[in-house]
């Protein structure tokens, strides 16, 4: 049932009033909520703002803290560094000491000594008694050769004869090589 533009017409001008009130107030209430709605999102705005405002601070402070921290590193490393490259250099010297070095080539040539002692000592063939003798002969020359402090020229080796097996001649090094 639709109405006809006539009575919609006459409904209208009997109404007027009520219609413009209605009206004014939708406008009135339209503009209210428009107001509530920029009031809403002028605070949201404001809130957002802070947010990134403190969102900003927050990463400001963190890359603060990490510059720091990666000073503080590169600090330690270097440190560090330092510390070993000290530590490198004080054992390198130990061991290049000469006073060291001495006491090693003695402490080699001693057990060199030793061996040839104990292989000469052994029952076994007489070849291998030889050999000790001529690898004990040929380091004494060459490790005396140049030191004149040579411990080799200074030892004396015995060979007991008491367990002696059958065979095995004792040597006596008393020779300045």
């Amino acid at each position: 049932m639709g109405y006809s533009d006539e009575e919609i017409q006459k409904f209208v001008e009997e109404n007027r009033d009520i219609i413009e009130a209605l009206m004014a107030r939708r406008d009135a209430r339209d503009e209210a909520d428009a107001d509530d709605i920029k009031e809403k999102a002028g605070a949201r705005r404001s809130r957002l703002q802070e947010d990134m405002g403190r969102a900003r601070d927050r990463a400001d402070d963190t890359r603060y803290r990490l510059e720091e921290d990666i000073e503080w590193a590169r600090y330690r490393a270097d440190q560090n560094r330092e510390r070993m490259e000290g530590a490198f250099r004080e054992t390198y010297e130990a061991f290049t000491d000469p006073e060291v070095q001495k006491h090693f080539m003695t402490m080699g040539l001693n057990f060199i000594m030793g061996m040839s002692a104990f292989m000469r000592k052994m029952p076994g063939p007489d070849f291998v008694k030889e050999a000790a003798n001529d690898m004990e002969t040929s380091w004494k020359k060459a490790s005396c050769s140049s030191n004149t402090e040579c411990s080799a020229r200074k030892r004396k080796i015995d060979i007991e004869e008491d367990d002696k097996p059958e065979g095995i001649v004792p040597i006596t090094f008393e020779e300045d090589v």
